[in-house]
């Protein structure tokens, strides 16, 4: 790696939300029109969630996200296998005999995988995964089946929150962040909507209350 190379990745490492370089980048940012949503937030998302494909359970406690992996793998007919991206929350959950049930990294043999979502957004019915240790992105993307952990406090109202919240939680913008509202689809073909073309064909968001 070039000197210059390594200078300007050493600069990016060390930015700030908040730069006097880059003024653009002031946390504080006017507010645009956001579209008014109803008072239940999760009634909304989960209206927005059926209108993106998104199976959904709302679960108690760490039994029920069990009983919501086990359901959704069992009604598609999966395999009883599951990478667990190494998020603290997982490595307690209390698996079955019957399910093959992995904390470890990632690989293209993986068919379903279990993830902890950052946050959601009601308006849009989306989940907001960071790129991290404990989340990794390819995670998001690989497998066939996508399964997602949703904390109720996270739930967000809309877009422009995420971004607050990322503020408050970070000094350092993460290196990713992708909001996915559903399975992969492309309609190239005929203009007939095709699920699976680019990533996962099936996403299940678990909501833990």
């Amino acid at each position: 790696m070039s000197e210059a190379r390594a200078a300007i990745l050493q600069r990016l490492r060390a930015e700030k939300w908040s730069s006097p370089h880059h003024p653009q980048r002031q946390p504080q940012l006017n507010d645009g029109p956001r579209p008014k949503l109803a008072d239940d937030l999760m009634a909304h998302f989960q209206t927005k969630l059926k209108g993106n494909v998104i199976s959904f359970d709302t679960v108690a406690d760490n039994a029920g996200i069990v009983h919501s992996v086990v359901e959704f793998l069992q009604s598609h007919k999966l395999p009883l296998q599951l990478c667990l991206v190494t998020h603290p929350m997982l490595s307690t959950l209390p698996w079955p005999d019957e399910i093959d049930a992995q904390q470890r990294p990632i690989n293209n043999t993986d068919m379903n995988t279990l993830s902890v979502a950052t946050a959601a957004i009601a308006e849009t019915g989306s989940v907001v995964m960071i790129s991290s240790h404990e989340t990794p992105t390819e995670a998001n993307f690989l497998p066939d089946n996508f399964i997602c952990i949703v904390q109720k406090e996270t739930l967000l109202a809309h877009m422009e929150d995420v971004w607050d919240l990322l503020r408050q939680q970070h000094d350092t913008p993460p290196a990713v962040v992708n909001i996915i509202s559903g399975p992969s689809r492309t309609a190239d073909v005929e203009q007939t909507i095709q699920l699976g073309a680019h990533g996962p064909r099936r996403m299940h968001v678990i909501i833990k209350e």
